[in-house]
This record gives C-alpha cells, structure tokens and sequence, in this order.
C-alpha cells in the first residue's frame, strides 16, 4: 500500500509540473498573439494633460495633442523576442523613424534609469520575471530609453499589461523645460482587436546625487491607437523596407555596445545635435548613395555613437 501510495504520489507530482509547463508555454503562445495586436497600421490620439504640481506657485502646464497615422512592423527574433519599429507618417513624402519597441519573454537583464542620461544594469532574480515579458523601449536614435517588465493579464474580455519604470524626459518635454530631469512612468496597456489605448499617470521629478528626490508635477496620458487598413500606411511599409538596411546596422552597432557596459551613460547634445539628428542625417546619406557597403555604414554609426557616449 505504501509502494502505490508513493507511486501515485510522484505521478500526480509529474503530472501537475507537466500541466504547469504546458500552461506556461499555451499563455506565452497566447502572449504573442496578443503583441500582434500592437502592430500595423494605427491613427494616434497623443493627450497629456499635467493634473498636479507640487513647488509653491507653481504653475500647470498647458496640455499636449498631436494626432498622428503610425505604422508598426512586427519582427519576430530568432532568440524569441520581438521587436517593434514605429514609422510616423508626417505626409504621403515624409517619414519619421519614431520609437522602436523589443518584447522578450522572461528575460532578466534590464537597464534602469537612474538621471540625466545616465542608465544602470540590473540582473532581476528568475522567480520575479517568471510569466513576465519585458518591453525595452528604445529613443529614436536606438538608444535605450527605459525596461518595463510585467505580465499580460487577460479578464473581462479585456487585456492588461501593466508596469512602472524611471526614464529620461520625453522629446515633447526636453526642449522646453530644465526644472526636473526624470520621469516616472506608470504604463499601461489596455490591448483589443481595434487597437490599444496607452495610458500613463507620470510624475515628473527632480533629482540630484545626495539629496531626496523632489516631486515636480504629476502628468496624465492618453495615447489611443486605432487600427485603421494596413493600405493607408503602405508609404511608410515602402519607406522602412528601403531604409531598414541602415537601421538594422544601427540597431547591430548598439548590440554590440551595450552588452560591454554595466553602466551607460551619455551626452545628449554634442557639438549643437542631438544623436539622432546625426543618425538621421548618415541614414539619407548612406541610403541616397549609389551603393550601400553595411561594413562602412557601421563604421560610422559607430563613430557617430561614441560621440555621445561617456567613457567608464
């Protein structure tokens, strides 16, 4: 009786961690559907809206709108991941290589943002990013931005994924004010077949080395995608598939960078521009040239990069 009691025993313990793991990976498949629903082609409401400020006399910022038809490609890795490139439609002759977003299952290495361009490796333990994907959202230059990690929940016929990070200033923000240098994004996606609505409760905050941080103002963000016929962003499917070359080399520049830095830190401005001004500039360059020679593209990407980063 013993010996069949504690055969049934490791039966029903195989059975329950085959079940386990045959739940873990129906919820990753059923993950990457629902990240297919963050591509195509989207018209944006961008909305925010400053609802407190905290210094005395302080004054609240007029709101933010911009609308906008956006194209997101969807590029599923051979190591699993996902990346996300997003293509702003300015009109039917110009094109604006916007964010870039990568999705990856459990992963464990971040880069948290600490202040003023400045961004830290951490190692998360396994049993915190079990379930979990990361969103590693990166600045139009394919610099890293900030880490999200959290895990798709489903209820309600709705679904959620939610996460809260520390990240640099929005470009919508850097060139018009100094009086806080860290934003901390609470993020949430609310995702369904018409789109997605992006929504954030952001505090804006001032921080400096030795002293406590100092709550600014507080930000509410709306940002809707709706997806609309994949045709009417068909100028910017053409645009990033001829320009995807140069960007691609970007991105493989960056790879090879990041992983040989704990910590990672850079000059916005160098010589009166901003990163992704030059990088912008080398990809019409490189791209209007009669050939493309990736090795030389790389070479200069390289060059270009080094400009802004801050030796360790």
């Amino acid at each position: 009786m013993f010996k069949l009691n504690l055969f049934t025993l490791l039966f029903l313990m195989m059975s329950s961690a085959l079940y386990a793991e045959e739940m873990n990976v129906s919820k990753m498949e059923k993950d990457k559907e629902t990240l297919k629903k963050l591509c195509g082609c989207f018209e944006v409401d961008f909305k925010y809206k400053e609802t407190f400020g905290y210094p005395k006399d302080y004054k609240l910022k007029d709101k933010y709108h911009e609308e906008a038809l956006e194209w997101v490609s969807y590029e599923p890795q051979q190591d699993g991941s996902i990346k996300m490139q997003h293509i702003l439609i300015v009109d039917k002759d110009m094109f604006v290589k916007h964010w870039r977003e990568d999705w990856s299952y459990e992963n464990n290495t971040i880069y948290q943002y600490d202040k003023d361009y400045q961004w830290k490796r951490v190692v998360l333990p396994a049993d915190k990013v079990k379930g979990t994907w990361t969103q590693k959202v990166f600045e139009v230059s394919d610099r890293p931005q900030y880490d999200g990690v959290a895990t798709f929940n489903y209820f309600d016929d709705k679904i959620l994924w939610q996460s809260n990070e520390d990240a640099p200033l929005p470009r919508r923000e850097y060139s018009k004010r100094s009086d806080y240098n860290v934003l901390n994004r609470l993020n949430r996606l609310y995702i369904s077949e018409s789109g997605y609505l992006h929504e954030q409760d952001n505090k804006k905050i001032a921080r400096h080395d030795g002293v406590t941080d100092t709550l600014i103002a507080e930000e509410k963000g709306y940002n809707t995608y709706t997806k609309v016929a994949e045709s009417k962003c068909q100028s910017a499917i053409d645009w990033w598939e001829k320009n995807k070359i140069y960007w691609n080399d970007v991105r493989a520049v960056w790879d090879e960078i990041i992983p040989t830095r704990d910590d990672l830190k850079m000059n916005r401005i160098v010589n009166g521009k901003a990163l992704h001004e030059k990088l912008f500039a080398l990809n019409k360059e490189l791209i209007d040239a009669k050939k493309y020679n990736s090795d030389k593209a790389k070479e200069l990407i390289l060059k270009t990069i080094n400009e802004h980063l801050v030796s360790q």
